[in-house]
């Protein structure tokens, strides 16, 4: 198949979908109903940051016929066809069709596109009436802490490079309302070796309380052969000089979705004084839970 983004307006039949954003793309397929078939597609994007789902609406014109539309939708991280919404017969074909002949820089395009779009509204978007929701345990009031990532899920990740070994660090906050510390969690993740995929993806290595206001940090639990946090810290600073600046713009959005759904039956909050505390003692923040069930949790 022979796949060229194209620097176009969406045509009348996206727009009139929402699309977003406005990318057009011409593809030509070589194989079985529709060889030989030239189309121009129009992307369309769910306009929610927070939605999970990794979808990019089509919105096809054959250019032999330019008056009817075939739309089907992709999950373009899953790389198959979204069966959450009914196509027609003819979209679900050339859907199939699009999806056999689609080459690997063909559905990085795709991908860079959906994320784009994502984190573009990201940098628009109205915390007031944003469509968010807390996690499970939280709403429940089982516990205060909440990742980035499970309220936006294609927000970037802190990614960083020490010595071959590629890292990522996943951050987690305090969203109870009332509280004013300025400590996180952050969780390091090796994903590769010298280059290489890790076999232990995803295996956090490093967990440590991190306060973004001063850069100081507190080590909770390093497996063992772990660097230092005094290497991996100073590596993460620089891949992202605007790390702390970063890290509270977070915290205070969390907070502010925190402010409007937080469960009314919730504890009280009580002002958490800065001091170790075991992971079997009471939680300081006054929930009444221990601290590993609570604002210790990663």
């Amino acid at each position: 198949m022979k796949f060229e983004p194209l620097s176009l307006t969406v045509p009348s039949a996206g727009a009139s979908a929402g699309g977003l954003p406005k990318s057009v793309a011409r593809f030509t397929l070589e194989h079985a109903l529709f060889a030989g078939k030239s189309f121009l597609a129009a992307f369309r994007i769910c306009g929610n940051p927070c939605c999970p789902c990794g979808v990019v609406g089509f919105v096809c014109q054959s250019e032999g016929t330019p008056d009817q539309t075939i739309p089907f939708d992709l999950d373009v991280f899953e790389r198959q066809l979204n069966t959450q919404v009914q196509s027609s017969s003819e979209g679900i074909a050339l859907g199939e069709a699009f999806i056999a002949e689609t080459r690997s820089e063909d559905w990085q395009w795709l991908e860079s596109l959906f994320l784009t779009s994502k984190r573009r509204q990201m940098e628009t978007m109205d915390l007031d009436t944003l469509d968010a929701q807390l996690p499970d345990d939280v709403m429940a009031g089982n516990g205060t802490m909440v990742g980035y990532a499970e309220i936006f899920p294609w927000a970037a990740a802190f990614e960083f490079t020490r010595e071959g070994q590629q890292w990522v660090v996943d951050d987690h906050y305090c969203v109870r309302p009332g509280c004013t510390c300025t400590e996180i969690a952050l969780s390091f993740f090796c994903l590769s070796d010298n280059g290489r995929s890790s076999p232990k993806r995803r295996r956090c290595l490093m967990a440590l309380f991190y306060d973004y206001r001063d850069a100081t940090f507190e080590v909770k639990t390093m497996r063992r052969g772990t660097p230092t946090p005094e290497l991996l810290v100073p590596a993460l600073h620089a891949a992202h000089p605007g790390l702390g600046a970063n890290l509270a713009r977070r915290h205070q959005q969390l907070k502010h979705i925190s402010r409007r759904l937080w469960p009314t039956s919730a504890p009280a909050i009580v002002s958490a004084p800065k001091v170790k505390v075991g992971r079997n003692e009471p939680c300081p923040c006054g929930s009444g839970k221990k601290f590993k069930k609570c604002c210790g949790a990663i």
